[in-house]
């Protein structure tokens, strides 16, 4: 983009058998939805070999507890990207799901009852599904479910942060 001092010394340097023609067309941004991409576990520039991850592959090997809990973070997660990109909201961490503590949110309750049966957080964290920062937040893999913006700052994120014990 030509920063007005640039046009100015241009129209400056013309010959008087010269002129500029200047187009504008208005143009409305289309309309799509926030969505998410899966990760191929293809290794880029972006998505280096020892963080691109195949999400397909890796849930093809989840029970159908653990499958059920991914979709419904996942189902969490993109309502509220919808909801943060409709009422233009900045979050700090857009991949971030903190669970609702009160006890009428049945869905909320169900999600963290069944992380700690059977071992099914640990055994998401430990695929690198999800990282547990603290009791009933979560953080989606930012290269499995790749978020529609802000990729960078968020795969930042998910590399400083640090999971509990």
């Amino acid at each position: 983009m030509t920063s007005m001092i640039e046009l100015d010394q241009k129209l400056g340097d013309l010959n008087s058998n010269e002129h500029y023609e200047i187009l504008v067309n208005k143009k409305k941004n289309e309309k799509v939805p926030p969505f998410l991409v899966i990760g191929n576990g293809k290794a880029t520039k972006d998505f280096p070999e020892d963080v691109a991850i195949d999400a397909i592959r890796v849930l093809s090997t989840l029970s159908p507890t653990q499958i059920g809990l991914i979709a419904e973070l996942k189902d969490i997660l993109v309502n509220q990207t919808i909801g943060n990109h409709y009422k233009k909201r900045r979050v700090d961490n857009p991949n971030q799901i903190v669970l609702d503590k009160n006890k009428d949110n049945e869905l909320h309750k169900s999600i963290r009852t069944r992380m700690s049966e059977n071992k099914n957080g640990a055994k998401l964290q430990e695929l690198g599904v999800l990282k547990q920062p603290k009791p009933g937040t979560y953080m989606l893999n930012p290269y499995m479910f790749i978020p529609p913006y802000e990729f960078k700052r968020i795969a930042q994120i998910w590399k400083d942060m640090t999971t509990k014990s």
